[in-house]
């Protein structure tokens, strides 16, 4: 499969816009004020271990994850492109094409990203009053994340120990 399907410029900032503006931290102990406060349909849950919401966007399912761990700390994703695995090169190209534009996109609105983790699974984060608004490619996804402050982000490099080699990235360019 090469069809797959992305978040455009505008439904990216519309999200990252979306999640940055939310006031404070979500937690797991008031899930139902979690799931009140991100305005999205329940499609599955709410129950321990989160729930799943539907953003009404594709690609992919449409559908957001709000993920809880034991003590309490949230992740909010959101997938940006399809799973986009094989064939190899061209799924490489297409999430690091998209992975650009969307580093793009949020960067205009949240300015540079704070920490930054380059390689070949990407991520870079900016700092917001929930916590941390984390857009990554795992190899199969390019994903926008919402973190609450204390889920654990420690795997982020320091922004001044790395090359900052993909914040002017272009589509087509190399990582």
């Amino acid at each position: 499969m090469t069809g797959w399907r992305v978040l455009d410029r505008e439904q990216v900032a519309q999200v990252a816009a979306h999640l940055a503006a939310l006031p404070a931290p979500l937690t797991a102990y008031a899930s139902d004020e979690a799931v009140r406060r991100l305005g999205w349909p329940v499609v599955a849950g709410p129950s321990f271990g989160g729930a799943v919401l539907s953003t009404g966007l594709a690609p992919y399912d449409g559908f957001a994850d709000l993920r809880f761990t034991e003590s309490g700390a949230t992740a909010v994703v959101v997938r940006v492109t399809d799973p986009a695995r094989e064939p190899a090169a061209p799924a490489t190209a297409f999430r690091r094409d998209t992975f650009a534009m969307a580093v793009t996109v949020v960067r205009e609105l949240l300015g540079p990203p704070d920490e930054r983790q380059p390689g070949g699974f990407p991520q870079v984060s900016w700092s917001v009053p929930a916590g941390r608004l984390r857009l990554a490619d795992d190899g199969a996804f390019v994903e926008l994340t919402l973190l609450s402050p204390d889920y654990p982000t420690a795997h982020l490099s320091d922004p001044v120990a790395e090359p900052d080699d993909f914040d002017e990235a272009t589509p087509g360019e190399g990582r």
